[in-house]
């Protein structure tokens, strides 16, 4: 028979059968995927197991804080101290830029780099002008990737010129190897560390300095432990550890592989794999347990058509075959479905989690995930079936063997509606969160806000006459110098609440000119700063004021170089996003530019790209051939919620793939008992019974299942809602309403699915469904 003879066979049911399950399978295996993609990060490397990140843990009375940020000295210092350390690298990442070649711009990540990080990060280089790439000014490596991107195939990248931010030449001096998906290290465009040291835009000294990445390599046969035990002495050289530890402050320096860093830097990641990895088993459970429903309630027309085949002299052996052919058919059907959902789902994965499924199946753990899934298919689809069938050849079976098969079914059925319920209680969850999220108070106003960090001498020497000449633009409404962004995080400081100085209290500082709380939009309750003011004068915001026990702290004092009086008091603020607490923060003058100075621009909202465009001509006019990028406040915001929004268009996809598998379920199951029940339908329409009142009948015992279903994944689903909601610092309430609500949702649709496919048989001539066999 052939292929196509096959497919037009193919009973209803059995199309209901493969879909779903080539369907869900694909599901399971796309969420699998990235959880291992996730958890396989950076073990391609041949010595990943001499490979580490540094990460400092700073602890005070009242605060403490894990991180990756070192001071750049500090890895260079390690060098010459630790003969156990191989090489070391420090990385400053720059975040997406723009690249210039030949009038065209092209977009990519970026990282500053020193020479020694291709020797940490051992990736080959497969072209390069010299054995020391990364060392001289001015100079990038870049990937295979963006080198086709840029100068398109066949052309040699070497020694090709590209400005960096269309200003700034760089000379290409190598090309390395595309970066696996796995990979912690993802930036096209690798920029030489001394380049970043010639523009002279970061601090980086010992006392402190912007967020740098520091990367070890011990050799061969070294244990982390010894490195970390020697770093409390080897720090004392550099920093006066005894003074931070007598104000309350200490810092410990540990190594974490560099497999298992991005973990340990991001809890809320171990959350978010958690929960996929569960909707997989969800998904890939659904498919399954609808898949052994649809077979339990086919089985005993299948054994009826089984003993008519015996009774017409068909052997066991050939009943074997046929029944293990087709179910063999059904799993190359499968997977051929399969193939095609994700094939369709490809694209969604690149852009989101930036790998190529199809790629991955030449490694060996997700070639063996793929082989464990197409197991559990080919279980369900062919050895459950042939076990069920072959146990007997006949019609003879007990009361009680009937009903335990109706059991059974029941119980696949409610499984299946449960995981349903979670899923769609979930992913209402996630989304009210996000909403939550974009109209948290955040204690600023975002919009129509836009900044420019002045990070290069020329730009923020000019800081005043970039504000003053900015100010005077037409739908310019407020500009204002500070040294730091609050969409960002902010450099901590010491301080104390009394002239005794016993009691360290570290909050968030931010130097903010006398126009800066006008351009946010922040209220503030006493005196903002004027340009008159004294420089020990300080403002503060509500949470700075429980800190210190203050209802209202105007006119009080903190402590740090001197005597600070606190002149006003504003709301409290999101710093990042709702996944942190508003934490205290002191704002201080700004007085003295640096590489930290950023101007912020408040615009009216009329004709927002004209005014970018405007305020970009007077920078260049004031400073020319400067690079600056002009970024929008709600843009950040945006980014520190990337992940978040990709993970609810994740469980979207999978939520809505699982209440259609159980709706196919769920008609396959209706049809076959109402098929077993045709007879008594029949019956009671003869003896008056009404189409309504059989539809009633026939619902009640899907009622009965939907009650358990509720008492059963109920808690379920607040358990899995309440995991998500605990890494966000502010969420919304887990309202009641929301599960009864999805409850009658689940009902409705039950109910409509039910009768659908029952209303046609309560609406059969009684005399035609009585002549059913």
């Amino acid at each position: 028979m052939t292929l196509l003879k096959k497919i037009k066979l193919l009973r209803f049911l059995d199309l209901l059968k493969i879909s779903t399950m080539g369907v869900g399978m694909a599901g399971s295996l796309v969420l699998f995927y990235i959880v291992i993609n996730e958890l396989s990060t950076d073990n391609f490397y041949p010595d990943q197991e001499r490979m580490y990140q540094v990460f400092v843990d700073y602890t005070s009375p009242d605060w403490s804080s894990v991180g990756t940020s070192v001071i750049q000295p500090f890895i260079p210092a390690m060098l010459r101290n630790f003969p156990e350390i191989e090489a070391g690298t420090v990385t400053y990442y720059n975040g997406e830029t723009d690249f210039e070649y030949n009038y065209k711009t092209i977009k990519a990540d970026v990282v500053y780099a020193d020479s020694q990080y291709f020797k940490v990060f051992n990736r080959k280089i497969i072209k390069k002008k010299s054995n020391n790439v990364l060392s001289a000014v001015n100079t990038a490596v870049i990937t295979e990737k963006f080198a086709r991107k840029c100068f398109g195939e066949g052309v040699q990248p070497l020694s090709k010129i590209i400005k960096l931010n269309g200003v700034q030449p760089l000379e290409v001096v190598g090309v390395v190897e595309n970066w696996p998906p796995n990979s912690s290290q993802t930036s096209d465009v690798i920029i030489s560390f001394a380049t970043l040291r010639d523009e002279n835009r970061l601090y980086m000294g010992w006392d402190g300095g912007d967020s740098f990445q520091g990367y070890i390599k011990l050799h061969k046969n070294i244990p982390a432990e010894k490195v970390e035990n020697k770093i409390p002495q080897f720090i004392k050289k550099y920093i006066d550890v005894e003074r931070d530890q007598a104000e309350g402050l200490t810092t410990k320096y540990f190594l974490v592989p560099v497999s298992r860093a991005e973990l340990i830097e991001d809890p809320f990641l171990k959350v978010i794999l958690l929960i996929m990895g569960f909707v997989g088993f969800l998904l890939l459970g659904l498919v399954s347990f609808n898949l052994l429903l649809i077979n339990l309630s086919t089985s005993d027309k299948l054994k009826h058509e089984i003993a008519i085949r015996r009774i017409w002299g068909a052997s066991v052996s050939d009943l074997q075959q046929s029944v293990f052919a087709e179910g063999l058919f059904y799993v190359v059907i499968t997977g051929l479905i399969a193939t095609v959902f994700i094939w369709l789902v490809n694209p969604f994965i690149q852009q989101f989690y930036q790998f190529n499924i199809f790629s991955l199946l030449s490694n060996p753990s997700y070639l063996w995930l793929l082989l464990t899934v197409l197991a559990i298919v080919f279980i369900v689809n062919v050895v459950v079936p042939s076990a069920n069938i072959f146990r007997f050849f006949s019609f003879k079976r007990s009361l009680v063997k009937r009903r335990k098969s109706l059991f059974v079914q029941r119980l696949l059925l409610v499984i299946q509606m449960g995981i349903s319920l979670t899923l769609l209680v979930f992913l209402w969850f996630i989304h009210a969160q996000l909403v939550f999220a974009n109209n948290f108070d955040k204690g600023y106003n975002p919009h129509n806000l836009i900044y420019i960090e002045l990070n290069t001498e020329p730009l923020y020497k000019n800081h005043i006459i970039l504000k003053n000449e900015i100010s005077k633009l037409k739908n310019v409404l407020n500009v204002t110098l500070s040294d730091g962004v609050i969409t960002q995080g902010l450099s901590g400081n010491g301080f104390y609440d009394n002239p005794q100085r016993d009691k360290l209290k570290i909050f968030r500082q931010l130097a903010v000119d006398e126009d800066f709380f006008a351009a946010m939009q922040m209220k503030v309750e006493g005196s903002g700063f004027k340009r008159e003011n004294d420089k020990n004068y300080i403002v503060v915001n509500r949470e700075a004021g429980r800190i210190i026990n203050a209802k209202n702290p105007v006119g009080k004092y903190l402590y740090r170089n001197g005597k600070r009086k606190i002149i006003g008091v504003v709301p409290d603020f999101i710093v990042g996003s709702v996944h942190s607490k508003m934490e205290p923060v002191v704002f201080v003058p700004y007085n003295e530019p640096s590489v930290y100075s950023v101007l912020s621009i408040r615009l009216s909202g009329k004709d927002i790209s004209t005014s970018v465009a405007e305020i970009k001509s007077v920078i260049e006019k004031i400073v020319p051939g400067r690079i600056f990028q002009i970024k929008f406040y709600d843009d950040d915001i945006k980014i520190n919620y990337e992940f978040d929004k990709t993970v609810e268009k994740t469980i979207a996809i999978f939520a809505l793939l699982a209440m259609l598998i159980t709706i196919f379920g769920l008609i396959g199951f209706s049809i076959n008992q109402i098929n077993k029940r045709t007879k008594e339908i029949g019956i009671r329409k003869v003896n008056g019974a009404t189409t309504s009142s059989i539809l009633l009948m026939l619902n009640r015992h899907f009622m009965m299942n939907i009650a358990f279903t509720l008492v059963v994944f109920i808690p379920v689903s607040y358990f899995l809602v309440k995991l998500w909601l605990q890494n966000y610092a502010y969420r919304v309430e887990i309202n009641p309403w929301v599960f009864i609500m999805a409850c009658i949702l689940l009902i409705i649709t039950i109910l409509i699915v039910v009768s659908s496919a029952v209303y046609r048989y309560a609406n059969k001539n009684p005399v035609e469904t009585l002549r059913y066999e």
